[in-house]
């Protein structure tokens, strides 16, 4: 596994930590397809690899990598259980 395929499964099961409880939770009260919103977090983890990447080198390096993936799956679980109601 290569390195870029590497941060981007790390990135989908962080993202899958922190979204899964708010989308899914323990009763799936928005009725939502397990396998679907797997694929959801793939790509939501491609669009946050893709934004880190667009800072330069002085940012990442006094970023917080962990904290900011955190922000970026509570906003887009947030967001994406707005659209379910």
């Amino acid at each position: 596994m290569d390195t870029k395929t590497s941060l981007l499964c790390e990135n989908a099961q962080y993202i899958t930590l922190d979204a899964w409880p708010i989308i899914y939770g323990e009763d799936n009260q928005y009725d939502q397809n397990s396998r679907d919103l797997f694929q959801t977090f793939r790509d939501w983890a491609e669009e946050f690899e893709e934004w880190w990447q667009s800072h330069d080198k002085d940012w990442q390096e006094y970023t917080d990598y962990l904290e900011e993936i955190e922000l970026f799956a509570e906003r887009k679980a947030k967001e994406y259980v707005e659209h379910l109601k």
